[in-house]
This record gives C-alpha cells, sequence and structure tokens, in this order.
C-alpha cells in the first residue's frame, strides 16, 4: 500500500528484490503488478533505472533465487529499460555529478549487454539516444561524459570521437565531470587507450596554477572509480 500510495518504482522493485530472497516469489504477483503500473507512469529517471537494477538482479539470478519469473519478466525489464531510455533523453539542467543520473545510465547500458538480445533490446536506439544527450549542450559535463563512455562500451564510439569530447569539455570547470561520467561507464576502455592519457596530460599541462587547483577537486573524483592497482598503471603510463 505504501509503495503504491507514494508511487516508487524504484522500491516496488526493492521488494520484488526481498521478496525473491526470502523465498516469497510465489506470493509477489499483486507486487509485480503494481510494479508494472508505475513503470508507466514514472517520471524520474533516477527512479526507473533504480528499478531497472533491481529486475536485472531478479533476472540474472533468477535460477539461484529460485524466483521462477525469468522469461515472464522480460516484457516488465524491456518496458523499465525504454521508460528510462526516453527519461534520460529528456533529462537536462542537471550541471553537478549526480552518481544516481551516471548509475542510471550505467543500467540502461548493463541491460543491453546482459540481456539486449534476449530482450530484443535494440542497440542502435540506444546509441542514438545516447549521442543526442552526449552533444546536447543543456546537459551537464557528468551526463555527457557517461553517455560518451556508453557509446565507447557498447562499441557505438571510436577512440577519435571519445578525445574529440575530451577536448570539446577540456576546460578546467568541465574537464573533471567529464571524466567522472566517462571513466564510470568506460573504465576498461580508458585504460586500454594510450592517446586518451596523453591528450588528458596535455590539458593538464595547459593549465595555469589557478586552472588546475580549480579543476582538481572534480579531478580526483573521477579516477576514484579506478581500483589502486589500475591508478599505479595509470600512473605509470
Amino acid at each position: 500500500r505504501i509503495v503504491a500510495a507514494e508511487r516508487d518504482v524504484a522500491g516496488a522493485a526493492a521488494l520484488l528484490v526481498e521478496a525473491a530472497l526470502a523465498g516469497l516469489g510465489a506470493h509477489a504477483g499483486h507486487l509485480y503488478r503494481i510494479l508494472e503500473a508505475e513503470v508507466r507512469g514514472c517520471g524520474e529517471f533516477a527512479a526507473a533505472a533504480g528499478a531497472l537494477r533491481h529486475l536485472l538482479y531478479l533476472y540474472r539470478y533468477d535460477r539461484v533465487l529460485e524466483w521462477q519469473g525469468g522469461e515472464a519478466m522480460q516484457p516488465l525489464i524491456a518496458e523499465t529499460w525504454r521508460r528510462g531510455t526516453y527519461l534520460l533523453e529528456g533529462l537536462a539542467g542537471i550541471q553537478t555529478p549526480d552518481p544516481a543520473v551516471i548509475e542510471g545510465v550505467q543500467a540502461l547500458l548493463d541491460a543491453i549487454l546482459r540481456c539486449g538480445d534476449e530482450l530484443g533490446i535494440p542497440r542502435e536506439e540506444f546509441a542514438d539516444v545516447l549521442r543526442r544527450v552526449a552533444s546536447s549542450r543543456a546537459n551537464g559535463s557528468a551526463v555527457r561524459g557517461a553517455c560518451v563512455g556508453a557509446l565507447w562500451a557498447l562499441g557505438k564510439a571510436d577512440p577519435a570521437r571519445v578525445l574529440a569530447d575530451l577536448r570539446l569539455l577540456g576546460a578546467p570547470e568541465h574537464l573533471g565531470d567529464f571524466l567522472t561520467g566517462l571513466f564510470a561507464l568506460a573504465r576498461q576502455q580508458a585504460q586500454r587507450e594510450p592517446a586518451l592519457l596523453g591528450a588528458l596530460d596535455g590539458l593538464l599541462l595547459g593549465f595555469s596554477e589557478e586552472e588546475f587547483l580549480a579543476a582538481l577537486p572534480a579531478l580526483r573524483l573521477s579516477f576514484t572509480w579506478f581500483t589502486p592497482r589500475e591508478k599505479h598503471h595509470i600512473a605509470l603510463q
């Protein structure tokens, strides 16, 4: 009743996970129907993406949890993904790195990579949305970086495109936020691209002392996505 009254789509999905962990999946039909209705009316990107993360967890560990709802969940996961993608394109005005938004883009990407073919989720359609969001000046640098990173991880952006976006958003007030989104979604790809580190090094060397100090807090945040071993490897490069 609380979930229905508060229209909490992520909360409803989280309760489904709890029901599965408690072995009550067979009694969660009512909650499942509430979630279906709430997904269709959800107007907040982070909430829709949060629900998607929970549903992907259930789908992935269906056999372990004895949830027995794998195939039955496919339409709901696909619908939640479409709703999240629609809301991502309507996202604008968030200028600071919002972890919930970055994690939301990651959830959309995970759905594509983990079960996109099974669910009939079109990769090219997703790539088109990512390109539009990444190119929009109405969006903050972190959101744009996350979308560029998702394109890179999806195989829909080459290093030349990533380098061009890095230089476009390479000003001290934008660089760290852009890298926060980029590294969150394409951590492995970034480590394997020496040209990216070289271009980043060149940008930093071009900053004045004042510009570097202004950019430093966001830059430090961006590198928290890497493990200590990965940061050591980057430093050696």
